[in-house]
């Protein structure tokens, strides 16, 4: 069940908020493996082994976090990922099974809006090979992206709710594709991979293709989020957090403007593997999260080539030793706040993770 309370850390340097603990949710000791808020943060969904997608919800009369709906019987293996649609009316969700579900808020019968309480399975896509590891909405809910162990992107157009077709098959990964992330354009989409790059895709008349390798990672690049439209930011088992900005406008189009290294951070994880990032981009905040089970904040200031070092950091532990954050997430614009997954204690091997 549930658990509620409230631990705080305390961070170093000029940083003075404090990060507390107010909730925190537990499966039948089954591995969570990712988290997403819905686009109002009202509203926060877990996915892992157990192969169901929960949606949590604070409640009235205290806002206590609690269970609001369980999304059952849509895929048979492990639920890798799962994202909101910027509208927050879709869920789609990545499983080891191959597929990738959509799931639609639906009112109940008697006709009054349940707020996304009601879901209906209404998509189902195949193509992947096997497992597919990441998945990722268009800043418009239009586009639809899933990569996989296949070593493919696949980007798909949103036709209604329950029609997906494949416009694209990008296959220029030579190893599994962990994670994908579109560019706010839309025409623009990022994905990383176990062959320590990230890669560049762009959309010309309908048409994707690689616009650019990045590849300043020594290892399998696991994460990817974005501080504002010009500056990305990856992270992998090199421990390495990697801050990529866009070239100035030029000739062309604006997704074709190239991306360059602006800096690096190294062992902010004390050399351990970084699993995860996102960004906070009001504050120009990043929460990273790595496998020495601690989640950590810093900071881009304006006019330095590198993000600042730990800002805040709090450690969770378990009675079984946790072994690693999985997933790390940013809440904005409201006060910062947080939510993470975290592995159970035997980790899988990387290339099933």
């Amino acid at each position: 069940p549930p658990r509620s309370g409230r631990r705080g850390a305390r961070g170093t340097g000029a940083m003075s908020a404090r990060l507390e603990e107010v909730f925190a949710a537990r499966v039948d000791d089954e591995r969570l493996w990712h988290v997403a808020w819905s686009p109002s943060g009202r509203e926060l969904a877990t996915c892992g082994s157990d192969r169901n997608i929960r949606l949590w919800r604070q409640s009235p009369p205290d806002n206590a976090w609690a269970l609001a709906a369980t999304l059952e019987d849509g895929q048979s293996r492990t639920i890798r990922c799962v994202e909101w649609s910027p509208d927050g009316g879709l869920i789609a969700a990545a499983s080891f099974d191959g597929t990738c579900a959509v799931w639609e808020a639906v009112a109940p019968p008697g006709g009054e809006a349940a707020a996304g309480l009601v879901w209906e399975l209404v998509a189902t896509l195949e193509g992947h090979e096997n497992e597919v590891k990441g998945v990722a909405w268009g800043a418009e809910g239009k586009l639809l992206a899933t990569c996989g162990r296949d070593r493919t992107v696949w980007v798909w157009e949103r036709c209604d709710s329950d029609d997906f077709q494949c416009m694209a098959v990008l296959n220029r990964h030579t190893q599994d594709v962990k994670s994908v992330l579109f560019h706010p354009s839309g025409e623009v989409l990022f994905s990383a991979s176990y062959d320590d790059t990230v890669r560049v895709w762009a959309a010309f008349d309908g048409d994707w293709y690689q616009l650019q390798e990045l590849s300043l990672h020594t290892s399998t690049v696991w994460g990817l989020s974005l501080l504002n439209h010009d500056t990305l930011l990856s992270c992998g088992d090199d421990g390495a957090l990697v801050v990529w900005r866009r070239e100035p406008s030029g000739w062309g189009s604006d997704a074709e403007r190239k991306w360059s290294p602006l800096g690096s951070v190294q062992g902010w994880h004390g050399g351990e593997c970084m699993y995860s990032l996102d960004a906070s981009h009001p504050r120009g905040w990043v929460a990273t999260g790595g496998g020495d089970d601690a989640l950590r904040i810093a900071g881009l200031v304006e006019g330095q080539r590198e993000l600042q070092l730990l800002r805040q950091q709090q450690r969770q532990q378990h009675r079984g030793g946790w072994r690693g954050i999985a997933t790390t997430r940013a809440l904005a614009p409201l006060s910062f706040s947080l939510s993470l997954s975290l592995s159970s204690p035997a980790p899988p091997h990387p290339a099933n993770c």
